[in-house]
């Protein structure tokens, strides 16, 4: 089991992986709410920064296959279930990047929190068990654009 202490760890494992399926729930799982608000934070504003290229998120999708929870799940209940997680992952992370930056007239002030984003942006049918499983992919697309555009 990876138990990541600082974002440079999970850098560097985004970096070196992307050869194999990672499962998201065991790199994140020992992380509390803080550390997760935190690397979330710090991946936003770093992308905030990123003015002067156009973030292709069909790339930075491609590359999630690497971490998608369907990966070696073959019960059809359980699929739909993790593809609505990834789903609303994706959508949830793809307005955080439009908003930070400003690309769609809206606007967030860092830092936010987690709990606002589990509040507000997290829709009701996911189960309060499978919140994290969002959260935490969420976490790996901001890592994957920020390390694609650095």
């Amino acid at each position: 089991m990876v138990v990541l202490k600082d974002i440079d760890e999970l850098n560097f494992i985004i970096d070196s992986t992307l050869n194999e399926h990672i499962d998201l729930v065991l790199i994140f799982k020992e992380f509390d709410n803080n550390k997760l608000e935190s690397f979330i934070n710090f991946y936003l504003d770093r992308i905030k920064n990123i003015t002067n290229k156009v973030i292709n998120i069909k790339i930075c999708d491609s590359i999630l296959e690497y971490f998608d929870y369907n990966y070696n799940v073959s019960d059809s209940e359980n699929r739909t279930k993790n593809y609505g997680i990834m789903e609303e992952a994706n959508i949830i992370c793809d307005d955080l990047v439009k908003k930070i930056t400003n690309s769609n007239e809206r606007s967030i002030t860092l830092p936010i929190s987690l709990n606002n984003i589990i509040d507000y942006s997290i829709s009701s049918y996911i189960n309060s068990e499978d919140i994290n499983k969002v959260i935490y992919y969420i976490l790996i697309k901001l890592s994957i654009i920020y390390n694609f555009y650095k």
